[in-house]
């Protein structure tokens, strides 16, 4: 065990911590467009750009703590906070786990493009820029991620 977490440890705790708040705020920022507006695309291209960049960091977060564990829980402690401590802890992991899968399934099954890039539904201007690859479903991506079952064809 090590004394303290680890830099790349900090950076990655704070970057998910910001990625959270950002993706609670893009969820209600969609709302401020209506229907059909290109800019409630845009809000969305950021959710799901967010969430899949705040998935890999999660999955590197704990690849982490896999490898260099975490600094020991102070002593004044009892044992039912420290067993405490360790289930809030799992919990916070499956939950930071749990959200973005359940994203990814949601996007896949209601059958749009899920990429770095999701601009498959978008008439934005901003979105002409990631256009890299396209098809006649109008499935976009600029990642190899791309899991609308009429991209993978």
């Amino acid at each position: 065990m090590y004394p303290t977490y680890g830099s790349s440890q900090k950076a990655i705790h704070w970057a998910v911590f910001l990625l959270v708040i950002g993706l609670y705020g893009l969820t209600y920022a969609e709302d401020l467009f209506p229907r059909g507006d290109p800019n409630r695309d845009l809000v969305w291209w950021f959710h799901i750009s967010f969430g899949l960049l705040l998935f890999a960091l999660v999955i590197i977060r704990i690849g982490l703590r896999l490898v260099f564990g975490a600094p020991e829980l102070p002593s004044e402690m009892t044992l039912l906070e420290r067993w405490l401590a360790k289930v809030a802890h799992l919990l916070l992991y499956a939950l930071l786990m749990a959200i973005p899968v359940l994203g990814i399934l949601l996007t896949w099954f209601r059958g749009d493009a899920l990429s770095v890039s999701a601009c498959s539904r978008s008439r934005h201007p901003s979105c002409l820029i990631v256009r890299l690859r396209g098809s006649s479903r109008n499935c976009t991506s600029f990642a190899p991620i791309s899991l609308s079952p009429g991209c993978m064809q």
